[in-house]
């Protein structure tokens, strides 16, 4: 299982930091692009600390929610690397082989996602 999560962390973070090169319009962009494609690593990396300290019933309560709203980044930012977001700062990515490598992150993400809502929903096995 830490395989997967290490290959979804690494699949992630090469895909995004292509889109930097293929359709970012401006420097700004691009540093946004940057930034955000580096935070979406980390996120993967809080989200599985998050999960462990529920499971061993450290501030439990505290951490479920704090695992949410980590979720919901990702989930928001890795749509936003997809499609743009204006709020975010990123811009649409139209080239095809970084859409395809984002998608494939998205498969991954759902896997994932379904262990979070697990977690939050109480099961920590």
């Amino acid at each position: 299982m830490q395989l997967k999560y290490t290959w979804f962390t690494l699949i992630a973070a090469l895909c995004l930091s292509l889109s930097l090169t293929a359709h970012a319009a401006t420097k700004q962009e691009m540093g946004t692009v940057l930034n955000l494609a580096g935070k979406q690593r980390m996120l993967t990396q809080k989200m599985s600390k998050e999960v462990l300290l529920i499971a061993k019933g450290v501030n439990a309560d505290d951490n479920k929610a704090n695992l949410q709203k980590t979720a919901a980044l990702f989930d928001k930012t890795l749509t936003g690397l997809i499609s743009g977001d204006a709020s975010l700062g990123l811009p649409k990515t139209e080239d095809t082989e970084i859409l395809a490598q984002l998608n494939r992150v998205a498969g991954l993400w759902m896997t994932f996602h379904e262990n979070i809502t697990a977690v939050l929903k109480g099961d920590t096995s």
